[in-house]
């Protein structure tokens, strides 16, 4: 490989790749591809936009923005795009939606799943079949939700698996203590800390009351246009996780991986660098592999 194209591949990277044997799936194309896509993540520190990409590949990429509104006037409008309440936001927006499930298990945390909502199933079955796909656990385990995904059917698939289920109820939902309908917001006025159901517990330093209740319940960064990109950028993404937790074949944090493979392309590029300017290369050249 030339030298002028270095910046363009890691040696490192190119190993770990064989190591997880993506040359049996990926075509020479596809693979070089994805090697300059991990090599802008780590270079230059990634901002989680695929501009990156273009700034260390002569592939083309096409972007967009988040708008209020969708575009009547694009060329090529983003695929499975909708207006949706932004909590973020505090507004509506126009954009996706993803249903993301982390694994956590003796200190290792990976993505497990990332499934691009789209309308065609609700949220609450999107996260009943991934319940559905994981295995018995052999321990006591816990499924932590927010509010949205509090709900009866969810639970019901997680405790199948014998997972437990830990999440936020909103202050209007209706449960039923002792057979009566109520209000969340209602039934904790007539809770008290003495209670023999409610336990005190510690949380990044912040204490909480929290009440023990069995019964019925009632209850953006990426810019790509096209849903198999976007689907494709998420499976990326999640890769380059897995390689910065687990690349040295034990489990690592995220931050650590992140700066060994940062260190180890930065010391790639300079020595290629260095390389290219004991060959005589001008400096036009030189100013031009370095940006």
């Amino acid at each position: 490989m030339p030298v002028a194209n270095s910046i363009h591949h890691s040696n490192h990277i190119y190993n770990y790749f064989k190591s997880l044997k993506l040359g049996l799936i990926l075509s020479d194309v596809y693979h070089n591809h994805l090697m300059t896509i991990m090599v802008s993540i780590f270079l230059c520190g990634y901002r989680g936009k695929t501009i990156d990409f273009a700034e260390v590949s002569c592939q083309h990429r096409t972007t967009t923005a988040s708008h209020t509104k969708p575009s009547s006037q694009a060329l090529h409008p983003i695929e499975a795009a909708y207006f949706h309440q932004s909590h973020l936001k505090g507004c509506q927006d126009y954009g996706h939606q993803v249903v993301s499930v982390m694994l956590s298990c003796n200190g290792i945390i990976l993505n497990y799943a990332v499934i691009l909502y789209d309308r065609s199933k609700s949220k609450i079955r999107i996260v009943q079949e991934i319940a559905e796909e994981l295995p018995v656990a052999p321990v006591i385990s816990y499924f932590l939700c927010d509010s949205w995904y509090t709900s009866a059917k969810v639970m019901d698939s997680f405790i199948r698996k014998g997972f437990y289920t830990i999440g936020a109820l909103k202050t209007n939902r209706i449960i039923y203590p002792c057979g009566m309908r109520r209000k969340v917001s209602g039934f904790v006025l007539h809770l008290k800390k003495t209670d023999s159901d409610v336990s005190l517990v510690t949380v990044g330093g912040r204490e909480f009351y929290v009440y023990r209740y069995e019964g019925k319940l009632a209850l953006d960064k990426y810019q790509i246009r096209s849903r198999m990109g976007i689907q494709r950028y998420w499976l990326i993404m999640s890769l380059a996780h897995y390689m910065c937790c687990m690349h040295s074949g034990k489990y690592c944090t995220f931050e650590e991986g992140y700066r060994y493979f940062q260190e180890q392309i930065k010391t790639e590029q300079l020595m290629n660098l260095h390389s290219f300017i004991k060959s005589g290369a001008s400096l036009e050249a030189v100013l031009e592999m370095v940006g």
